[in-house]
């Protein structure tokens, strides 16, 4: 019985230690910028449903398999580049007690 276990944590730890091999395609910022600003607003209002799946008409992913969405899941996905670390929201000190002093016609947003 204790072999078989070995033989089941061996079986189900290969695949996970083989994907931290694989490295992820880097993001091109400036490839996304040009799809992004070349989309068509018109296509906003397209329909979004074809053979009965709903799909983003404006911008259309190419074909890929499963075998993608692992790679893309198992992958080590690099830190925050300098320019969004920028970006990141602060935090917030006592945010609950901020909340409360607040007057009750107040609008606010937490993230």
């Amino acid at each position: 019985m204790a072999f078989r276990q070995f033989l089941i944590c061996v079986l189900a730890l290969v695949p996970l230690l083989t994907s931290c091999l694989i490295k992820p395609e880097p993001f091109d910022e400036t490839k996304w910028r040009t799809d992004v600003l070349s989309a068509n607003p018109a296509d906003l209002y397209a329909p979004h449903e074809k053979d009965g799946l709903f799909y983003n008409p404006w911008m259309i992913p190419g074909d890929r398999g499963f075998g993608q969405f692992l790679k893309w899941r198992l992958s080590l996905r690099p830190e925050y580049p300098e320019q969004a670390k920028i970006l990141k929201p602060s935090l917030v000190p006592n945010l609950v007690a901020r909340i409360a002093a607040l007057p009750d016609d107040s609008d606010f947003i937490v993230w």
